[in-house]
């Protein structure tokens, strides 16, 4: 009975033993991960001197476990103790080696020279916006004139330019009412169209009511139906400039 309590007391401090190496090298590959997030190059020298001690830990188990088999021992352990053993030994290898891969990644990243070339590699690009020349400015642009006959479809528009840009294009809106001040209809339109700064242009764009034989209230109206008069109102929506 001696002889089996000394055995398993060899046996109990062996797994401690082996148990211990194992927590070392779980703790000594800990210590490097912290080491991944900092950029300083003394620091990726450290996780390196962690690495040989991780080497040089895993080398000990391995010792250790070949030691355990010899028969010059006093003492043997099971199969499935042992397999157990080797796997835990595995992991460790393949946690080793993952410190070993991050640590490579990080040596990459924070070497200057290699982020000095990639960041000059890199271009400012500016952001192409499709609307960045279009203005919203209520006055920017007012109706100066406006005709229309009954005989004609199409009506005479003027507009000023009353900002400092060359504007090319106009988004607007033409509002339509009666001589009592009642709203008849209203037309929006987008109208290419070339206004110098502080200037006034003029083209056409279609009247109210031809069919009706409705005309502007300054202009020409029908002799048949002189009460089909109107007024106008101009509403700027946006406008592009060069």
């Amino acid at each position: 009975m001696n002889m089996n309590e000394d055995l398993n007391e060899q046996r109990s401090k062996k797994r401690l033993f082996y148990l211990i190496l194992i927590i070392i090298a779980v703790l000594v590959g800990a210590w490097g991960i912290p080491k991944l997030t900092h950029k300083d190059k003394s620091e990726t020298k450290q996780v390196k001197k962690n690495q040989q001690v991780e080497e040089l830990v895993t080398e000990n188990i391995e010792e250790e476990t070949s030691s355990t088999s010899s028969p010059e021992n006093d003492f043997s352990i099971t199969k499935n103790e042992w397999i157990s053993l080797q796997r835990e030994i595995r992991q460790l290898r393949q946690e080793v080696e993952q410190l070993k891969a991050q640590n490579a990644d990080f040596e990459s990243k924070s070497n200057p020279s290699e982020t000095t070339q990639e960041s000059s590699s890199v271009q400012p690009t500016t952001p192409k916006t499709e609307n960045a020349n279009i203005l919203q400015d209520p006055n920017a642009l007012t109706l100066s004139n406006y005709s229309h006959d009954f005989a004609h479809p199409e009506a005479m528009v003027s507009l000023k330019n009353n900002t400092d840009y060359t504007i090319t294009q106009v988004f607007g809106r033409m509002i339509y009412y009666d001589m009592n001040d009642n709203m008849l209809d209203y037309q929006d339109f987008v109208k290419s169209v070339t206004i110098a700064p502080n200037m006034v242009k003029s083209f056409s764009l279609i009247g109210y009511g031809h069919s009706e034989y409705y005309a502007y209230y300054k202009s020409d109206v029908s002799f048949s139906y002189p009460d089909r008069k109107y007024k106008v109102k101009f509403e700027l929506k946006s406008f592009r400039i060069k």
